[in-house]
């Protein structure tokens, strides 16, 4: 399995592959050479930085990859347990879903310090920034998505049923949410 997002300037595709614990970046689609990241990487997300955010799942953490030399900035962010697939706010925050201890941990990306963790029971699994600044997050074993406001970190509104499992999420352009279920 492995997960891809390409660059805001459309010249770097990075590849997170589980079981490999590395990140590689490519150009042209071509692997060049990996970069040594956490246990698991699974999510991955641009800050306005242009640093690469990586979610390590089996290490609990989040490693930041600088995207202008393809190395590892400092060292792993400590999160909840089994973080997986990220999204970045407009306001430079990392909403990280931490799957196994039910919440969100809300990382800085400025000072690459955890802010604030969000309880949020049902296994969050993805998250995904929607039109008004907030983020949606996938809750796998609550069967919905619930939504995070952005400026206070809290769980905002009914939680949004789904179908069984939601595990990815994606929003339009247009505001229309996309779950992907087991």
């Amino acid at each position: 399995m492995s997960t891809h997002v390409q660059s805001p300037l459309q010249e770097l595709l990075h590849t997170a592959a589980l079981p490999g614990q590395a990140v590689s970046p490519a150009r042209t689609f071509l692997a060049i050479a990996p970069i040594p990241v956490g246990t698991g990487p699974v999510g991955l997300a641009f800050a306005p930085s242009g640093d690469l955010y990586v979610a390590n799942s089996g290490a609990s953490s989040l490693s930041v990859i600088s995207t202008a030399t393809d190395t590892v900035v400092g060292v792993p962010i400590p999160v909840g347990t089994t973080p997986a697939w990220l999204t970045v706010a407009p306001n430079g925050n990392a909403y990280v879903p931490n799957n196994i201890s039910n919440n969100v941990s809300v990382v800085d990306t400025t000072t690459n310090a955890v802010i604030a963790t969000i309880p949020l029971s049902g296994g969050p699994a993805a998250a995904a920034v929607i039109p008004n600044g907030n983020v949606y997050v996938s809750r796998f074993g609550a069967n919905s998505v619930q939504e995070i406001d952005t400026t206070t970190n809290t769980a905002v509104g009914a939680a949004i049923p789904t179908g069984s499992g939601p595990v990815g999420i994606a929003v339009a352009p247009n505001g229309k949410a996309y779950v992907a279920n087991r």
